[in-house]
């Protein structure tokens, strides 16, 4: 028989706090994330397909065998072209769509730090994700607010990363809506 094992009261509360926050978090950035993905296949649809094609368009933007990197890089490439012919989007949309898409990897494929010495030291400003690679263990720290971005060094914040998603969510929105007025 083994001993169940307990955390420190300080510990278990910070655990619990992080755990809490990361559920949220992750939950209501992918579930986002996959709005923005349909978005984006919607408006490619809309400019790349005739009413011959658009069947067999929509069955492969919307299989697994696009990825959503695969269809942010089309969508930049044509917006970088012009190709949506819409006014009514932020200047910083292609960039902000593969920063988000970064951090949807990362999320998707990191574990919550719940080490020890994370949970030791937590001060209620961070949560830090473990991704291992062939590198070896990455770090990815959400900042809840109030800390500089630094998307190279995987240093987020999620007061910055709700504003990305909005912005990019309603720009894509207007794109689509421009796009089927078009028609």
């Amino acid at each position: 028989m083994t001993e169940e094992f307990e955390l420190p009261e300080k510990l278990h509360e910070n655990h619990l706090a992080i755990t809490k926050y990361s559920r949220h978090l992750r939950g209501k950035f992918l579930e986002r994330m996959i709005l923005i993905e349909h978005l984006i296949s919607e408006s490619l649809i809309e400019l790349t397909s005739s009413d011959k094609t658009e069947e067999s368009i929509r069955k492969h933007l919307f299989s697994s065998t696009i990825t959503l990197e695969i269809k942010i890089n089309l969508f930049c490439s044509l917006n970088k072209a012009n190709a949506f012919d819409c006014d009514d989007i932020h200047k910083t949309l292609n960039s902000d769509l593969k920063e988000l898409q970064k951090l949807r990897n990362l999320l998707a494929h990191s574990v919550l730090d719940t080490t020890f010495e994370f949970l030791e030291n937590y001060n209620g400003t961070f949560i830090r994700y473990q991704s291992h690679t062939n590198k070896g263990i990455q770090l990815i720290d959400i900042y809840y607010k109030d800390k500089e971005e630094n998307i190279q060094k995987n240093i987020f914040n999620s007061t910055l990363i709700r504003r990305k998603v909005i912005d990019c969510e309603n720009s894509l929105v207007n794109i689509q809506s421009n796009l089927l007025s078009k028609k």
